[in-house]
């Protein structure tokens, strides 16, 4: 009779749980994931996605990665502000944004976090590793995912004689590149540190890396010997990141620059999505035609053809390599401009641009990632979170939220 109460009660509780989406810990094999999104998943085991052909998938149905970039409370600090231990952006309320645990739906359609991660902070603050295990913690909680990329590598604490005062330049990383050891050290680090946190998917082994006009040109590298070696000391880091555990997603642009995916070549390895940035802001009042025209949009049918013509620039310039080559694009850093990065003019219609960038990838089926996830003073974009108040959205944070709730 004991014995049947217990079966009883065990088929209640799976019913349960199935009703709620919600995989419990006990009898789960270690294949069992995360959902993408849809309801909370709490204390499920997750199983990293994987590249197969031009898709990511996880558990036999396709991700796309629609997430923020938590960049300024990840990456700086100042000696009479918050350490990194104590980040006021880092709370478990500002998480909740993204996807509240004590409620049954999900606040938003993101499913994954990417962490800017700082080098310098990382070998010189024993406190900092272990912030970041916490952050991994927070996600995990709410059934995100998390990137982590190698963003930055300058002591931001403008109280230490070892203060730099200039941010990681473009010459900078070309030494980084060119150098390898040390960039391979490094990443090889992170892989090491997250390798048995599987909510930590993947890696981006260096931010940006340099545009060819810029830092190499500097240094006496021409166009063909940049490009080289990107190519193969990329690839180094993508083996040794595999190394330490083949089930990493290694997120990377394949050209210099990051603005294109015209004429790129693929390594021939798996388990890589390939990546641009492109900010509406960036692209205004360069002659660009998909930020021009919507720039210049004033009807519903000016907006229809802005449309079209973005859907063409995306076509060309990332979404033919990936069919070329059957490997995953995506846009890995985006936002929703305030201003022309060229003149500072404040730009026409962003709200509905940005609208319609998430509405092409959602159909499309590419990934998306915010940056950024903070409070953030700048005026050029805006910062998802309330300046006086982490917890709540910022005006322009309301709006993305929408805008990626409506289309993904």
């Amino acid at each position: 009779m004991k014995r049947s109460i217990r079966t009883l009660l065990a088929i209640a509780l799976l019913f349960l749980f199935s009703r709620l989406g919600v995989l419990p810990v006990f009898g789960l094999q270690s294949s069992q994931s995360l959902p993408s999104y849809g309801v909370v998943a709490l204390r499920v085991i997750a199983q990293r996605p994987y590249v197969e052909g031009a898709r990511i998938m996880v558990n036999g149905s396709e991700f796309v990665p629609i997430g923020v970039i938590k960049g300024w409370s990840v990456v700086y600090y100042k000696t009479n502000g918050y350490p990194p231990t104590n980040w006021p952006d880092e709370t478990e309320g500002v998480y909740n944004l993204l996807n509240d645990p004590s409620t049954l739906e999900r606040e938003t359609k993101f499913n994954i976090v990417m962490l800017a991660e700082n080098r310098w902070l990382w070998e010189n603050d024993p406190n900092y590793i272990p912030a970041l295990h916490d952050i991994v913690e927070m996600c995990t909680k709410r059934g995100l995912y998390v990137i982590i990329r190698y963003h930055e590598w300058i002591n931001r604490d403008d109280g230490s004689p070892e203060f730099d005062e200039e941010y990681m330049t473009w010459e900078d990383k070309v030494d980084i590149i060119v150098e390898l050891d040390g960039w391979r050290d490094h990443v090889v680090s992170i892989a090491e540190e997250f390798k048995d946190k599987p909510t930590v998917i993947g890696i981006a082994p260096l931010n940006e890396p340099t545009p060819l006009n810029k830092g190499w040109t500097a240094k006496g590298y021409t166009a063909e010997e940049a490009q080289e070696i990107w190519h193969n000391h990329s690839l180094q880091i993508v083996d040794a990141i595999h190394a330490v555990d083949s089930s990493y997603i290694i997120f990377i642009p394949p050209k210099l620059g990051y603005y294109t995916l015209t004429d790129a070549v693929p390594w021939s390895r798996p388990n890589i999505v390939y990546c641009v940035h492109w900010y509406y802001g960036w692209d205004t009042e360069y002659n660009n035609d998909y930020a021009d025209v919507y720039w210049n949009a004033k009807t519903e049918e000016d907006f229809q053809d802005a449309y079209s013509v973005m859907v063409d620039h995306y076509q060309r310039q990332m979404l033919d390599f990936s069919e070329r080559y059957n490997v995953p694009v995506m846009n890995s850093e985006t936002s929703m401009c305030k201003v022309s990065y060229k003149t500072g003019n404040p730009c026409k219609n962003t709200e509905r641009q940005f609208q319609d960038q998430m509405r092409l990838g959602a159909e499309k089926g590419f990934g998306q990632l915010y940056w950024q996830h903070d409070r953030n003073k700048n005026d050029r974009y805006w910062g998802l979170l309330d300046l006086s108040n982490p917890e709540t959205w910022s005006e322009g944070g309301s709006l993305v939220k929408e805008a990626v709730n409506k289309y993904y």
